[in-house]
């Protein structure tokens, strides 16, 4: 329906296409080989969605999270005032994605002329890289600061092993962001401002 009315699609995509096995962060032409079902169906959706329209802009991104909604944040900040130790994995590396930038991102892409904007394939995620473990201690610390959680929980650093899941997850979900850069000029993404951004949020709605 977009090809046929001239309108450009963006569809958003994730890191869990690719198997996490490099050492470096992912480029937009490295090959996709999704561990799970999720990356698999997201894989899916990508290719179904260039065979439909070669123009429409595909944003693969990773670690999302919002104010709203079922995310890591919103987890941890339960946990850590509930418990007194958490369990971390700290062996998955990748980029925690405040919605806030994914959506400017998205706008930026919406409003730009069609003919000088390449269809196709572009990673955005947030900056600085990190363990799910280093963005649970960063959580934690900061929610702590803003007395969202009365004292801070011991946080222990284990290994996916030590959590099995019956879908694998990639140990490496970070994303090279230079082609989008390229094309748009520096991006926000540093977490760390969209974390705040949350915790302000709930920190408001709580007083």
């Amino acid at each position: 329906a977009c090809a046929a009315r001239g309108i450009r699609l963006l569809h958003v995509s994730t890191d869990y296409v690719f198997d996490g096995r490099l050492d470096r962060p992912y480029r937009e032409s490295d090959p996709a080989a999704p561990l799970n079902t999720y990356g698999r169906g997201k894989l899916a959706g990508e290719q179904a969605v260039l065979a439909a329209d070669p123009h429409a802009l595909i944003v693969r991104t990773g670690w999302v999270f919002s104010a709203w909604g079922g995310n890591f944040v919103r987890t941890m900040v339960r946990l850590g005032a509930e418990r007194d130790t958490l369990r971390v994995i700290d062996d998955q590396i990748g980029g925690p994605t405040w919605a806030g930038h994914l959506a400017r991102v998205l706008h930026t892409l919406a409003l730009r002329p069609a003919d000088p904007l390449p269809g196709g394939l572009y990673h955005f995620g947030g900056r600085p890289w990190t363990s799910w473990h280093g963005f649970a201690l960063e959580i934690l610390s900061r929610a702590h600061a803003r007395g969202l959680i009365a004292r801070l929980p011991r946080v222990e650093a284990i290994t996916s092993a030590d959590w099995p899941s019956p879908e694998p997850r990639p140990a490496n979900g970070r994303l090279d962001c230079a082609r989008l850069e390229a094309l748009i000029g520096p991006l926000e993404c540093d977490w760390r401002v969209g974390l705040d951004r949350v915790l302000d949020a709930w920190k408001t709605e709580g007083s």
